[in-house]
């Protein structure tokens, strides 16, 4: 009786990880189990880091924002070897969590709702900058830095940044959310009251529409749509749904070919990156004084804790071979001094 009862217990198990269609529960792998490496750094006064990005082997873009000072940021370059770091801005602009770090193989860019800047990726010097025009709500650049779409009163545009022209490409109201597929060709948002996922394709202008409670389904207890990105393959998307107690992760595929998989979290989520393979994110538990930071493999379906923290979790990201993760914690109550890790992932 006792041995029937085990594997009962064992099969109950096993099931109870891959239930719920497809959501993740696994842990997977300790924190343990990862390579860890660990740096103190200090931006100065009340900075505290809204973006990184992993953009070479040794090199990390760190984007600041002032705590005491509204719209007052800083953006650095930093060495993990060396520890030396280049300030390539230091002024007035405002961070905010969608910003977004464009890179090609010689500029790196960083873009808010309103404005952009350019670094040549060899010397680090500016090259260029953007200041959204006055008809425009809001700005996207396409990853290469080779178009703009912007949000105006009477529709989305999107222009070709060679030759300057605008075109409207869309009438939606409530835009939210804009972005850009690793491939540059299509533009993905949400639109219409927060309700609808829009895909865009930049040269036939072709629009498809996924609407909440029709072509995906919503978490029990689900709140809002927050945001969505494209994963690399340029076809399914990952969208943050925000929920009364639960935060949940839907990725559903645009061509309707896989079944949708949902990963919920019992607390707040912060997306911080996407690689080929995973996505990693800082979890906030309901009445918990720990924040973690989580991989899950979306091919797997296999979700890793990385690292538990007293500290807040500020930023993160995959290294360029996306073996590494890179994260920056602050001491909750601090002012400026930043803890900088690095994980290898095998």
């Amino acid at each position: 009786m006792k041995k029937i009862y085990v594997c009962f217990m064992a099969i109950f198990l096993i099931f109870g990880l891959t239930a719920c269609g497809n959501q993740a529960e696994m842990e997977g792998k300790n924190k343990a189990n990862f390579k860890e490496k660990k740096i103190s750094f200090d931006p100065g006064q009340s900075f505290t880091m809204a973006k990184s990005l992993w953009y070479d082997d040794t090199n990390v873009l760190l984007v600041f924002g002032d705590n005491k000072e509204n719209e007052h940021s800083k953006i650095i370059s930093y060495n993990l070897d060396t520890k030396n770091s280049k300030v390539l801005y230091e002024g007035q602009f405002s961070t905010g969590y969608e910003d977004q770090i464009l890179i090609n193989d010689k500029i790196i860019g960083y873009q808010n709702w309103e404005r952009a800047f350019f670094y040549d990726r060899a010397g680090l010097s500016l090259v260029d900058e953007y200041r959204k025009k006055a008809e425009d709500n809001f700005i996207r650049y396409s990853s290469d830095m080779g178009y703009l779409a912007g949000v105006r009163k009477d529709g989305l545009y999107i222009a070709n940044n060679q030759l300057k022209e605008s075109k409207k490409i869309d009438t939606s109201s409530q835009y939210a959310s804009l972005s850009w597929s690793k491939d540059n060709a299509k533009l993905l948002y949400i639109a219409n009251g927060r309700s609808d996922i829009c895909m865009i394709d930049r040269d036939s202008m072709k629009k498809q529409t996924l609407t909440g409670g029709k072509d995906f389904q919503y978490p029990d207890g689900w709140v809002d749509l927050l945001y969505c990105r494209f994963l690399p393959n340029n076809t399914d998307i990952l969208i943050h749904i925000l929920g009364e107690r639960k935060d949940t992760f839907a990725l559903i595929s645009s061509t309707g070919e896989k079944e949708p998989k949902f990963i919920s979290e019992n607390g707040n989520v912060t997306l911080m990156d996407i690689s080929d393979q995973q996505i990693v994110y800082a979890v906030k538990e309901n009445e918990s004084k720990e924040e973690k930071l989580i991989c899950y493999d979306y091919l797997t379906d296999q979700r890793h804790v990385i690292h538990n923290s007293t500290e807040l979790i500020v930023s993160a990201g995959f290294s360029p071979d996306q073996n590494s993760v890179f994260l920056a914690t602050l001491l909750k109550g601090g002012e400026s001094q930043h803890q900088l890790y690095t994980f290898n992932l095998n």
